[in-house]
């Protein structure tokens, strides 16, 4: 076992210790690296941290020795800030252009991860290329210079997924505790991080068999009776979908109807809650839109921005977000999933620059 600390939007983590959570995802390069002294003197051999795109363009991982680069996939976010996708790319690609990296695990069905895959092997940096079977065509990964590693027979349960992992010519069984076909390409990153680092494959999927998903990372609370709830951080379009794709399995086998509680953030990327509106109502039964974070914009704005991208006419608006989730919970029926999207692990909701508690 290697003591492995982790940093990122929801805190910093390690055996149990106290650490004040960053204001930023990614934190400024001085208190990264205050952050790394605390986290070794406490007994820290490895580090993990979510290197923001926003980030990295501002130099806040300068100085951070990086063995292994990971990445998920470039969807539309942050446009307020990089302004492109071309650019948002490029940002994200910083990171495997670092100096002294030795490994890289990119997602191959991502098409932008295809492009970094070929980009890292020609710097001689170890690419592992994970995926999904069926997911891209295997004409678009054959040529690819990686160490593959894949996922097959997907399955979908109401406590988790079930899937077959192909590396290096052995198959492993994995019965995951997470819900999602993106907690699946989740699981197949981390194991390629652990395989880069020189540890058994056996123990690897052993490991990955007993995790549970992090606070607001499609967790679930159940109570007799009552609809199952399903808390999320999805606050992208592409997040939204997936999370929904990944409830509908266990909506069909309650045989219950999907809903989902979700807004957009205020002084944020305003062209994409449209897009969000139009993919909560197109993946889901019932769409209730509410406040997120609106901070200095007007709640009913936002609002009517996401509503700008569905067909109803009659949208459901509730702009006051406990009342929201209180007057679905009231609606559905117990087989029912509720998927209250967008803040999930935040236990605050900031309007006109103020935090207020909110649990």
């Amino acid at each position: 076992a290697m003591p492995c600390a982790a940093v990122g939007t929801i805190g910093t983590f390690f055996s149990g210790a106290s650490f004040k959570a960053p204001a930023l995802t990614t934190p400024d390069a001085v208190s990264t690296q205050g952050l790394l002294y605390d986290l070794k003197a406490a007994g820290a051999k490895a580090f993990a941290i979510e290197a923001s795109s926003i980030g990295l363009v501002q130099g806040r991982l300068s100085g951070v020795a990086f063995k292994t680069a990971v990445f998920t996939n470039l969807t539309r976010d942050h446009l307020d800030y990089h302004k492109t996708f071309e650019a948002y790319g490029r940002a994200k690609a910083l990171l495997f252009k670092w100096p002294g990296l030795k490994n890289a695990v990119i997602n191959v069905d991502d098409a932008f991860g295809r492009t970094l895959a070929c980009q890292t092997s020609k710097r001689s940096v170890t690419t592992v290329g994970y995926s999904v079977e069926r997911m891209t065509p295997e004409k678009e990964l054959t040529h690819l210079p990686i160490r593959p590693l894949v996922a097959r027979r997907v399955r979908a349960g109401e406590s988790g997924m079930c899937f077959d992992v192909l590396w290096e010519g052995k198959t492993y069984e994995l019965k995951a505790r997470v819900l999602g076909l993106f907690n699946v390409y989740n699981l197949l990153a981390v194991a390629a991080v652990a395989l880069t680092a020189g540890f058994a494959p056996e123990a690897v999927f052993e490991h990955l068999a007993r995790l549970r998903p992090p606070a607001g990372r499609l967790q679930v609370f159940t109570r007799p009776g009552m609809p199952l709830a399903v808390v999320d951080y999805c606050h992208t379009p592409d997040a939204i979908e997936k999370a929904l794709a990944a409830l509908r399995p266990t909506a069909l086998e309650r045989a219950g109807r999907l809903w989902i509680v979700f807004g957009a953030g205020g002084d944020r990327d305003h062209g994409k809650r449209p897009v969000m509106g139009k993919i909560a109502e197109q993946n889901a039964d019932c769409a209730v839109v509410t406040s997120d974070n609106p901070r200095s914009e007007d709640p009913a704005r936002i609002a009517d921005d996401l509503c700008a991208g569905m067909k109803t006419t009659n949208p459901i608006v509730i702009l006051n977000r406990r009342k929201a989730i209180v007057e679905t919970f009231c609606k559905a029926a117990p087989q029912d999933i509720i998927l209250v999207a967008g803040k999930g692990h935040e236990d605050y909701q900031e309007i006109a620059g103020v935090k207020h508690h909110f649990r």
